[in-house]
């Protein structure tokens, strides 16, 4: 793309979204999306071979007025449901950002709208169940290719101190930055036996942590595995490297032999 076409381009979605445009430099456009909640900002810096290589971006998203832990989670998820869209719209050679920056506008409208039921949240929660979290065990970092893993453990009996515990994690910050926290737990009492797992966007990850503690036989036990990608591609070998990862603590801490 010459010079002259992505100027045209940025031009064009000037005219589009002018109440969205909030600067716009060489190769660098910011837009400010007005939302019931607040403010987000949108920072794309182009490349120099865009529209062959995909623009990086940064959105700032307004904060939620509720517990940390929620707003990171929250936060989290709309930030890779952005850029989901984005790389599944980009074709190198195309302009689609017309359409991308239309998407996020109607998305960031609706995640971010205040429901008149809300005005009874403090009240809900103050009548929710809360329990003290248990004690939280965490691995030594386990690196390949430059991707971190670091695995978190607790005992859990109840699906409340589930709740607790991924909260309690989530508050750090490391740990909420992570590109995944795959989790795990299964809970036994007599005959009954609860469980889930979450993939946290790692395809089918919390699936096979999962199916690790039914094959051990693992029992009262919460696990996360936090993996920071180093920006080398792993294939399949990434599923054993968590896997690994959660079984040497899961050892560590006497809950599997």
């Amino acid at each position: 793309m010459s010079r002259e076409e992505f100027c045209e381009e940025l031009e064009a979605i000037e005219a589009i979204f002018p109440d969205l445009i909030a600067g716009r430099s060489d190769r660098e456009l910011e837009l400010v999306f007005s939302l019931e909640r607040g403010q987000a900002m949108l920072h794309i810096s182009f490349p120099v071979e865009y529209p062959n290589e995909m623009p990086s971006f940064r959105l700032s998203l307004p904060r939620l007025s509720i517990k940390s832990a929620d707003s990171i989670a929250i936060e989290k998820a709309v930030l890779e449901t952005v850029q989901h869209k984005f790389t599944e719209l980009f074709q190198p050679g195309y302009v689609v950002l017309m359409d991308w920056i239309g998407w996020i506008q109607e998305y960031l409208s609706e995640q971010y709208h205040i429901d008149e039921t809300e005005e009874n949240v403090e009240e809900v929660v103050v009548e929710s169940v809360t329990v003290d979290c248990p004690h939280i065990w965490h691995s030594e970092p386990m690196t390949e290719k430059k991707s971190i893993f670091v695995a978190h453990a607790a005992i859990v009996r109840s699906i409340e101190e589930v709740v607790a515990v991924r909260k309690t994690l989530l508050l750090d910050r490391k740990i909420a930055s992570a590109t995944h926290n795959i989790t795990a737990y299964r809970i036994v009492s007599g005959t009954t036996v609860i469980k889930d797992c979450d993939d946290d966007g790692e395809d089918a990850a919390g699936a096979r942590l999962l199916h690790l503690l039914e094959l051990t036989h693992a029992q009262n036990i919460f696990i996360m595995v936090s993996r920071w990608y180093g920006g080398i591609l792993l294939g399949p070998k990434r599923f054993k490297l968590i896997n690994n990862c959660a079984r040497a603590l899961l050892e560590d801490i006497k809950v599997i032999a």
